[in-house]
This record gives structure tokens, C-alpha cells and sequence, in this order.
């Protein structure tokens, strides 16, 4: 038992949160009648709706912003097609199915809360490709055979992040928020084998983008550390 949302009621605010419990009992669906105003610049979808109907947002003239937190499981087709304004979407791990019809900016940022393993397991029938959560003081393999994935990284505090990839500097390319990086030093160990190693200094408050890959024809491991 539970209510569904069928309209926004006396709320004109910018910001939306649909909620998840109403008097008691949990918001577990949106009504096909229900209309988000175009006034509406970000909206927060909870958990306890676990699909976003067909055509919901379509062509909605204001949306810049949408998060469905962990929960949500599917998005219908055209859920948000031709929503144009939207800059950010953030997908949970609890995804499991996403529809036709995704046709959003090609510039629109979008975050996947899980790994791109678990991505791998989303019915995806897009061609969008999320940004993952990047690990510090994890190790990622990367080749030339790989999809690119971008992985995204919020720090809560000013740090230094070392990237070292285990392959000639030339072998091997990163970028940050769309910028190529320049390695900062390289060595070589005792059984003659060569280490790349980037020193980015990150700022609280900011958002980064990483692309990392590599031209060598074998896997090659990057790791990422703080320091």
C-alpha cells in the first residue's frame, strides 16, 4: 500500500524532493497525469519509487538537475527525452534498467553511484556511458580494448592525488575535467620495468573528471593514491 503522486500540489519551488512517506504510508509511484512544472530546476526522486513512467519529463524546458536515490530500479523509455537543459543526472546502483529514448545533451554529466562492473549489469538500451566513482588507493586495469569511462571525483578536502600507470609515458594518456595532464616523473625499477606517475593537486569545494588510458598492446595497471 502506498500513495502515488499525481500533482505538485500548492509547492512552486525550484528545488523538488518527491517526498517518501505521506502521512504514513510511503510515495511508491508518479500518476501518468502527474505535470512538473518547467519552473522546476532540480528534482530529487525517492526511493521508494521504483519506476519512472514513459514520457514523464519529456521536452521538460526546465529540469537542469535530476538524482534518484537508491531505490529507484527502472526508467521507461523517454523518461527524459528531449529534456535539453539537463546538465546533471545521478543513476544509483540500484539501476537495473534503463529505456530507449535517453536523448539527452550530449553534454549533460551523468554519475553512476556503483562500479562500472555493476554498470555492466544495467539493461541499457542507450548509448550513454556514466562517469563512475573513482577509489583512492585502488588499483584499475585499462587497455586498448576497453570503452572509455570516465570516473568522477569529489574531494572534501585540498589534497595531492598520485596517478602511477605501470607503462612508458607514451604509452599512456590522462585527462582531468577535459584536459590533458603532463606525468610528472617516471622511473624505472629493478627488474627494468616503467613507472608513470602524476601529481594533481585537487581543491574542496571542486569536481574533477578523470579519463585514463593507454596505446600498449598488454592491460596496464593505474593506480591512485592520495599523497
Amino acid at each position: 500500500n502506498g500513495y502515488i503522486l499525481v500533482d505538485m500540489g500548492e509547492c512552486t519551488d525550484t528545488k523538488v524532493v518527491l517526498p517518501y512517506i505521506y502521512e504514513g504510508l510511503p510515495v511508491v509511484g508518479i500518476s501518468d497525469y502527474f505535470n512538473l512544472p518547467d519552473t522546476v530546476t532540480s528534482l530529487t526522486i525517492s526511493g521508494n519509487i521504483k519506476t519512472i513512467p514513459a514520457w514523464q519529463f519529456y521536452a521538460h524546458q526546465g529540469l537542469e538537475e535530476v538524482i534518484l536515490l537508491e531505490g529507484v530500479e527502472t526508467i521507461e523509455n523517454n523518461s527524459f527525452a528531449s529534456a535539453y537543459p539537463l546538465k546533471k543526472i545521478v543513476l544509483p546502483t540500484s539501476i537495473k534498467t534503463i529505456g530507449w529514448g535517453f536523448n539527452c545533451d550530449e553534454n549533460t554529466l551523468i554519475y553512476y553511484s556503483g562500479t562500472a562492473e555493476e554498470w555492466e549489469e544495467v539493461e541499457n538500451n542507450t548509448n550513454i556511458y556514466p562517469m563512475f566513482p573513482l577509489s583512492i588507493d585502488h588499483s584499475y586495469t585499462v587497455s586498448t580494448n576497453d570503452v572509455t569511462r570516465v570516473y568522477y571525483f569529489i574531494p572534501d578536502r585540498n589534497m595531492t592525488l598520485t596517478v602511477t600507470c605501470d607503462v612508458d609515458p607514451w604509452n599512456v594518456y590522462l585527462y582531468v575535467n577535459g584536459e590533458s595532464i603532463e606525468y610528472t616523473d617516471y622511473i624505472t625499477d629493478a627488474y627494468g620495468n616503467t613507472h608513470v606517475i602524476y601529481k594533481i593537486e585537487l581543491f574542496v569545494g571542486e569536481s574533477y573528471c578523470f579519463e585514463f588510458g593507454t596505446t600498449w598492446y598488454e592491460p596496464v595497471t593505474v593506480t591512485i593514491e592520495k599523497g
